[in-house]
């Protein structure tokens, strides 16, 4: 039916010994001094620290929180800003209309905040130019009013 050499079947190159149990029983090293005295002990106990369970809840009380008292930031020696206030922006602008601003700018610059205006002047075509820099835009606002209402009064 097929062609080529008939199949046959031979033995395995390498054949597995026999197996043969050893001549003595294995004792783990911990139990090797015990046994050859003579006594067996009962395998030591390994206990891990493990909490308690806890109390029911009825039963519970709650624990005290330490109370903690800090002193103020000024008498450990750091300085607290001071809030800046906060600018009506609406009294601003009625005091620049009833000054006749005809133009307004804020303008943030590396030592704080430039506030410019210009009002006009009795010459036509001038008009008089009003700044104030300061740290906060607050405090430029109120000096660059306080010069306008001064430069108002001797006009």
């Amino acid at each position: 039916m097929f062609g080529g050499p008939p199949i046959t079947y031979s033995q395995p190159i390498y054949a597995a010994p026999p197996y043969a149990p050893p001549a003595q029983p294995y004792v783990p090293p911990r139990q090797q001094a015990s046994a050859s005295a003579g006594q067996r002990s009962a395998p030591q106990t390994i206990v891990r620290g493990a909490r308690p369970d806890d109390p029911p809840a009825s039963e519970r009380r709650p624990e005290p929180k330490p109370k903690l008292d800090l002193p103020p930031p000024e008498q450990l020696g750091i300085r607290t800003a001071a809030a800046a206030p906060e600018t009506d922006w609406n009294a601003v602008h009625r005091r620049l209309r009833e000054l006749g601003s005809t133009a307004f700018q804020s303008r943030q610059t590396a030592d704080g905040v430039l506030i410019t205006f210009l009002l006009p002047t009795s010459e036509a075509g001038r008009q008089q130019r009003i700044e104030a820099q300061a740290a906060t835009e607050a405090e430029a606002i109120r000096l660059a009013l306080a010069r306008a209402d001064e430069w108002a009064r001797g006009r």
